[in-house]
């Protein structure tokens, strides 16, 4: 497959990519723009026993490495956090099949695509005193679509992003004397691609999901604030590797003083979406640069309720795990 280049030479928007698409087709090669650029690679793993998180950003000011686990029987939460002004010893590709990798003192993650299948492994020295190590492999279903959308504000500012959901996991990780096991048949994770050039402030919402149920791999993304009145949104649900665009905006209502009581997600001009997501553990989290800061409120909880796919048939949401972030900042 021919990948569309994302911009010109001059780091200008590529009109030709705009739009949806359920496959990456895109080659993210953003350019020049230096101190807007921003490019990052998430990754989220929902186990039976484990959630994970793992972020390598390029901020163009500021390089951040960020690992995090939470043990979902007993609450207990870690992350280890390094960002430095420049670093070698990192890589982001232009298309989410390209490797990435993040290598610092104490911290490293390292994304390895190969025949269909990314094989994770990061390592944090100290997690509150214990070693940390993941030993992961997660399958790209050849067959599965994916959430992928261009979201232009003008020709010199814009965004790509690439979802990939319901990702089959196996593997294990361990944390000093402790072992944790993933199945792909219960143990799911999420990609999030983000390739863009950036306005000076931001505010989002966004919300994520990837579980099975009964024998369905059900995957939700779920956002505003970056996309509102742009015409496009990063509003979706993939089941079993079919992807139902939800091209219309999104309200988040909560409480920002207070963001572990129960939220409610909705479309703002019809009924497709009426969510609510109850959380059960609240983590607060900064990232301070050299020429702003975001500020982040990201709870983990059940998502209940009823979304309506493409064809028109209901899809029954309950007790779905997942996470919602709400970040707010300059950059």
């Amino acid at each position: 497959m021919e990948l569309l280049t994302l911009c010109d030479a001059k780091g200008k928007l590529n009109m030709q990519t705009v739009g949806y698409s359920p496959i990456p087709h895109i080659d993210a090669n953003v350019k020049r723009r230096l101190f807007r650029r921003k490019n990052w690679n998430h990754w989220i793993v929902y186990g039976e026993e484990a959630v994970l998180t793992f972020l390598i950003a390029d901020f163009s000011h500021t390089v951040v490495g960020t690992v995090s686990f939470f043990d979902l029987e007993t609450d207990r939460f870690l992350m280890e956090k390094v960002d430095v002004t420049f670093n070698r010893q990192m890589a982001l590709g232009s298309h989410p099949t390209h490797a990435s990798h993040f290598i610092h003192d104490g911290l490293s993650i390292e994304c390895i695509r190969e025949e269909g299948e990314t094989h994770l492994v990061a390592k944090v020295a100290s997690f509150d005193g214990e070693p940390f190590e993941t030993n992961l492999r997660i399958e790209h279903p050849a067959q599965d679509e994916s959430l992928n959308v261009v979201i232009p504000t003008t020709v010199e500012e814009y965004q790509m992003t690439s979802k990939q959901l319901t990702l089959p996991t196996s593997g294990s990780v361990t944390l000093g004397d402790r072992q944790y096991n993933f199945h792909p048949d219960y143990s799911l994770s999420v990609e999030n691609m983000m390739r863009g050039i950036w306005g000076r402030k931001v505010e989002w919402c966004w919300g994520v999901a990837s579980q099975k149920v009964g024998n369905e791999r059900v995957g939700l993304n779920l956002s505003n604030g970056w996309t509102d009145g742009k015409g496009y949104t990063d509003n979706g649900v993939v089941i079993d590797g079919k992807l139902h665009i939800i091209n219309e905006e999104l309200q988040f209502l909560f409480d920002p003083a207070n963001v572990s009581d129960t939220w409610s997600i909705k479309t703002k001009y019809s009924t497709r979406v009426q969510l609510t997501f109850t959380p059960f553990f609240e983590e607060n989290d900064v990232f301070r640069m050299k020429l702003g800061k975001l500020k982040i409120q990201r709870v983990k909880g059940y998502f209940d309720g009823i979304i309506e796919l493409d064809n028109g048939q209901p899809l029954r949401v309950r007790q779905l795990l997942g996470t919602i972030e709400r970040t707010v900042g300059k950059w």
